[in-house]
Parts: structure tokens; C-alpha cells; sequence
């Protein structure tokens, strides 16, 4: 049995998501885990956590509170984002000095698959890569992009996702100093588009230990179902159609996400609305039509959970 260190970041809106994130990388592996959360309000995960730490393989939970005032980050301000997305930057601040490595996770990133002795496996070679971080690339420099990566001032040919990272904290904390994340923001501000991600491709550039994107399958539309049976390890739902809104849910992919949910939650489906009220009853009405509505588990709960939301907005 293996020691697995896991990385969260995020505010109360994700809360829920990251009890899930959490609770499906646990149940997947006979590995023990520390778990380590960085949170702008930690009372409000509180029932999240003592839920978690009646898992017989998760040995502890430390959450931290976030102090920081970046609220003038760029890309924040009338943007459907938190400022947690840059909480990843400040990491060695909050986490153990003795702490040498940590699995990241976004809160949007689940384990549909089981994981014994593969984290420890892969951490190893990671280890012996003597590389900061390990990360799956998301795109390669081309004639479209050149202007993306000439803004970020990089001088290599990929650009990774950081949804999932391996972390090597001997180096990271040593390579990303606060002095060098003020640097980079004053000097990357109107240039940045996805937030800390942009930041990290600028500082590593490079810099890091390549892993498969099955570790981080990003949906993408249209996209073979079948293939995750198979295949897919975790599954990274970093899109706007996320599975916890009411088009979202209806997704052929998003059926992961709802059997984890549904797992755990007697209600079945907690939906948010994307957009406005007329666009998710257009899209309620299409589903009808198409029949999708009826394809998943509970639509009777679906339609509830709908309705819910909708007098919510």
C-alpha cells in the first residue's frame, strides 16, 4: 500500500465538485491519502471533509485558507471564473516544507477507473525525470497559435494542460517564487487568456515530464463513448458544457460524472443553468423532441432538478 499526496484548489462554488473529484480517486485505489485543499472559505467543505474522512483509505485532510488578495488578476473581472483558478500559483506558500510531491487535481476531474498501484508507478518515473511538474500537452505551436505563444513569451513548440499535474515541490518551490508570479503577471496582464494555465506554460516553457492525456482526457464534442470503457483513466470535463448544468447533463459523456453523483447524493442530478431560462427550455424541448432526455438514468428526477433550477434563476 502506497502514500498518495493529493492537491486541490478552489472556493465554495466547487465544492461539491471536489468532494466528488475526490471521493471517485480514493474509491478507485487501495492507495492511502493525505489530502491537501486550498480554499478561499474552508468552513463551507467542512461537511464535505468529515464525509471524506470516514473513507478508510484517506488518512488526512488539511485545508487552508486562502489569504491572498489577487481579486485584480487578470481575466477575473466580469468573468464566470473564481479567483481560485490562481490559487495553484501560491502552492508552496500554504503546503508542508517537508512535503516533496503532490498529485493536482481540478475539481472538474474524475476517476472513472482503478488506480492501484499506478499513481505510485508513474510518481516514480516522474521522480526520475527530475522535472518540476508532469503534464499532458494540449496543443502544439502552429501557424494559428504563433501569436498565443509569442504573448506568453515561450520558446518552446507545446502548450500543456494543467488540469492534472504531477508536482515535484523540491523543484517547483525553488523555480516558482512569489517574486517571479508578480513578474509575470505585470508583464503577461493583457496578454492573458486562461488564467494561472497561461502563466504556467510561460514559467515551465518546456520544463516538464509529458504524461498521456488518458490521465487528463479533455471532452471534447463530438466524441466516441466507447472509447472511454477501455481507455480513459480520468476524465477532465474542462469545457463550458460541464455535467453539473441543465444542457450539460445530457451529454453521452457526462454519465460519469452522474453515476459518481448519484452515488452519493439522494437528489440525482444538481443542476445550474449555463445560460437563460428561454435557452434551457429551447435546449429541454429539443431533448424531447431527440428523445436524449429519456436515454439517461432518473429523467423524472432530471426534469425536478430542472425545474428547480430554473425558478432558482
Amino acid at each position: 500500500m502506497n502514500k498518495v499526496n493529493l492537491l486541490y484548489c478552489f472556493d465554495s462554488n466547487y465544492d461539491k465538485q471536489s468532494f466528488l473529484s475526490i471521493s471517485s480517486i480514493v474509491n478507485n485505489s487501495k492507495d492511502v491519502f493525505e489530502i491537501y485543499i486550498i480554499h478561499k472559505d474552508p468552513e463551507t467543505f467542512e461537511l464535505y471533509k468529515n464525509r471524506l474522512l470516514k473513507n478508510s483509505n484517506v488518512e488526512n485532510i488539511e485545508i487552508y485558507k486562502f489569504k491572498k488578495n489577487i481579486e485584480n488578476y487578470p481575466q477575473l473581472k466580469n468573468k464566470h471564473v473564481s479567483e481560485a483558478t490562481y490559487y495553484r500559483l501560491f502552492i508552496s506558500e500554504y503546503l508542508p516544507k517537508e512535503l516533496d510531491h503532490v498529485l493536482y487535481c481540478d475539481p472538474d476531474v474524475f476517476c472513472v477507473r482503478n488506480i492501484s498501484t499506478f499513481l505510485s508507478s508513474l510518481f516514480r518515473k516522474f521522480i526520475d525525470e527530475n522535472k518540476p511538474i508532469g503534464v499532458n500537452v494540449e496543443k502544439y505551436l502552429n501557424d494559428e497559435n504563433l501569436e498565443y505563444f509569442k504573448n506568453l513569451e515561450m520558446k518552446n513548440n507545446s502548450y500543456f494542460n494543467a488540469g492534472v499535474m504531477l508536482i515535484n515541490l523540491n523543484i517547483w518551490n525553488k523555480i516558482v517564487t512569489s517574486d517571479l508570479i508578480k513578474h509575470k503577471i505585470q508583464v503577461l496582464e493583457n496578454k492573458i487568456i486562461l488564467w494561472d494555465q497561461d502563466v504556467l506554460n510561460s514559467i515551465f516553457d518546456g520544463n516538464y515530464f509529458e504524461i498521456s492525456n488518458l490521465l487528463n482526457f479533455r471532452i471534447t464534442y463530438p466524441i466516441d463513448i466507447e472509447f472511454f470503457k477501455d481507455n480513459i483513466i480520468f476524465i477532465h470535463y474542462s469545457g463550458n458544457h460541464k455535467p453539473w448544468t441543465v444542457e450539460g447533463a445530457l451529454d453521452k459523456p457526462s454519465v460519469y460524472y452522474n453515476k459518481i453523483y448519484q452515488e452519493y447524493f439522494k437528489d440525482k442530478y444538481s443542476l445550474k443553468l449555463k445560460g437563460t431560462r428561454k435557452y434551457a427550455l429551447s435546449y429541454l424541448l429539443k431533448s424531447i423532441i431527440n428523445k436524449n432526455i429519456f436515454k439517461i438514468d432518473f429523467s423524472l428526477e432530471y426534469f425536478k432538478q430542472f425545474t428547480i433550477s430554473i425558478m432558482k434563476k
